[in-house]
């Protein structure tokens, strides 16, 4: 179990033989873009206009607070609105034009708090509360829906409640609950439902929760263990990204070319035919964009 925010991993079984070297794509190649900023680690991120924007974390007292939005061309960033309150390891996700940002940890307790933000406004506005507080979490899109799964609540617990928002404000509690509780785990949208990849308590389990079905559905585990990575769809494959790549297609998941540095705590969106990593870099001078543009 999570305790204090602390990761507690299971020790690799049969799959600490596996290298993790690019299986697909490997002629391909990450390009870092723009100039290299101070790393953050435990952000939150998310797709407006074409623009990512990298939302709270850890590093410095400050950077909880800050947000970012970066030009994917450039890799360059401009700062903006902070966020009413420090937050790291929040989940966050864009529905009608409209960035949201739940729960995290605020001074090191998770938080029940949600905020917005869109492109006419000058400040985050603050919404009603989740049912419950929630941190190290995931969220993803698919339909009209935010689908908020995994991470801690309050007591340090495993929170297995799966939770929706629609554009009206409205959550939806009556879905289905994840079978592997976990924490720091890789969410993100393919093919119509949500998955979660790996985390904290469960670090090779991958499962999707189907909205229609209303229900979750085991699937091939990672091939390495997984805390703290990121997910996305780009390709028509469901990408994540932590120290190694694993790329799911249909039914088997694959090595793909690793980012040229190592990162933890990182952002990742996809936007067009391109995936981007942003933030976390472990060393200094590693603070810059990545993009890779997978061609299968």
């Amino acid at each position: 179990m999570p305790v204090g925010g602390q990761l507690i991993t299971a020790t690799p079984g049969l799959a600490s033989a596996e290298t993790g070297n690019a299986e697909v794509l490997d002629e391909q190649h990450w390009i870092g873009v723009g100039p290299s900023y101070p790393g953050r680690g435990d952000v939150a991120e998310a797709v407006l206009n074409g623009a990512a924007y990298v939302i709270g974390g850890t590093g410095t007292t400050d950077d909880g607070l800050h947000v970012y939005r970066y030009d994917l061309s450039t890799g360059t960033r401009e700062r903006m609105p902070d966020l009413p309150v420090s937050i790291d390891h929040a989940m966050a996700a864009t529905l009608d034009g409209r960035i949201y940002v739940f729960g995290g940890y605020v001074f090191g307790r998770p938080t029940d708090r949600v905020f917005s933000f869109s492109a006419n406004d000058a400040r985050w506005i603050e919404h009603s509360p989740m049912p419950a507080a929630r941190a190290a979490g995931g969220a993803a899109v698919v339909g009209d829906r935010i689908y908020v799964v995994g991470g801690v609540t309050d007591n340090g617990n495993w929170i297995r409640d799966t939770w929706a928002l629609d554009a009206r404000g409205r959550w939806w509690t009556n879905l289905a609950r994840i079978p592997t509780p976990r924490d720091h785990l890789a969410v993100g949208a393919y093919r119509g439902r949500v998955c979660a990849a790996g985390g904290n308590g469960a670090n090779q389990v991958f499962e999707c929760f189907d909205p229609v079905r209303n229900e979750w559905g085991w699937m091939p585990d990672l091939r390495k263990p997984v805390v703290g990575g990121r997910a996305v769809e780009a390709a028509g494959w469901f990408w994540v990204v932590a120290q190694d790549v694993h790329v799911f297609t249909i039914d088997h998941w694959h090595f793909g070319p690793r980012p040229n540095a190592a990162r933890a705590g990182h952002a990742l969106v996809a936007v067009g035919d391109a995936i981007y990593v942003i933030e976390g870099g472990l060393s200094p001078g590693s603070g810059r964009l990545e993009v890779l543009r997978p061609q299968p």
